[in-house]
């Protein structure tokens, strides 16, 4: 764990230890290891017997974290959401004690989800949580630690045939929530420190994750598909970034990416985190473009 992390780590677990309320935001691009820092943080808590829920707003992203679910699972957030909208959740119920007991809720791939997502389940815990004895109706998420991490160069809500504004006022930063965010940046790249790479391999993975960098700030050379497109939005991706097909295109991708697939598939001794490992991979080389 390195100092950026450490000071993450170590201010997420200050607020639980001194019953404090707050609401976090890792960013971070691919590669700075953010899931590492949730399972430190989970694992710690649960080492002491503390209740973490960890969530993610995909099925991918959950098998990642360890008891992971997807948000829409856990919250019963509902699927059609809107200004206006509550979780699904009754007083009294299991899943309301459960969020009571619960002394941090982890969110992974937070960029990826509307903002009303996040405003349902503020709006519900505030109900759920509030007592004649503690009304806190006043307090983000109903007083509890909510950690919220990703990366906004990454994929955003998704608005069907919306517009680039609409995309952008769907972000969680677009919410009354987020002026009360302390947000943390990490900036290391973690898997060019690998001590089994080589030069070479370390000098091919710099190239392709500053590429990807490049993307996400808006720094790579875009340009024109159409002499009647008003603007340059295409991005041209270098040759040896991409596959020759022989097979197929699908076939040839899935032995790109799981090349040792057919000798391991019936291995039971393969763990479940490789497997997700695996589909975290295809996920990532589908969408970081």
């Amino acid at each position: 764990m390195n100092y950026g992390k450490k000071i993450v780590y170590h201010a997420g677990l200050e607020v639980v230890y001194k019953g404090n309320e707050g609401f976090f935001f890792v960013h971070g691009h691919g590669g700075s290891e953010k899931t590492f820092l949730y399972n430190a943080i989970i694992s710690s808590l649960r080492s002491e017997g503390k209740i973490v829920l960890a969530v993610a707003s995909s099925g991918i992203e959950s098998l990642l974290l360890p008891g992971g679910r997807t948000v829409h699972s856990r919250f019963k957030i509902p699927i059609d959401v809107h200004s206006e909208s509550s979780c699904h959740i009754n007083k009294g119920s299991q899943l309301a004690k459960l969020i009571k007991k619960a002394c941090v809720i982890v969110w992974d791939k937070a960029p990826m989800t509307h903002r009303h997502c996040f405003e349902a389940l503020d709006r519900s815990m505030r109900d759920i949580l509030t007592t004649d004895e503690e009304p806190i109706e006043e307090k983000n998420f109903g007083g509890k630690i909510v950690l919220l991490g990703g990366d906004f160069r990454q994929i955003l809500p998704v608005i069907v045939k919306g517009s680039r504004y609409d995309t952008v006022k769907s972000c969680i930063t677009q919410s009354h929530l987020w002026p009360h965010c302390n947000v943390y940046v990490l900036k290391d790249n973690m898997l060019l420190s690998d001590s089994g790479l080589n030069p070479e391999q370390r000098s091919e993975l710099k190239k392709f994750s500053d590429w990807l960098l490049d993307i996400g700030e808006g720094r790579a050379e875009a340009i024109k598909m159409d002499d009647n497109e008003d603007i340059a939005n295409w991005i041209k991706i270098p040759q040896t970034l991409l596959l020759k097909s022989e097979k197929g295109e699908i076939e040839d991708m899935i032995t790109k990416i799981y090349d040792d697939l057919q000798s391991l598939y019936t291995d039971s001794t393969l763990s479940t985190k490789w497997v997700a490992h695996r589909m975290a991979m295809t996920y990532y080389t589908h969408h970081n473009f």
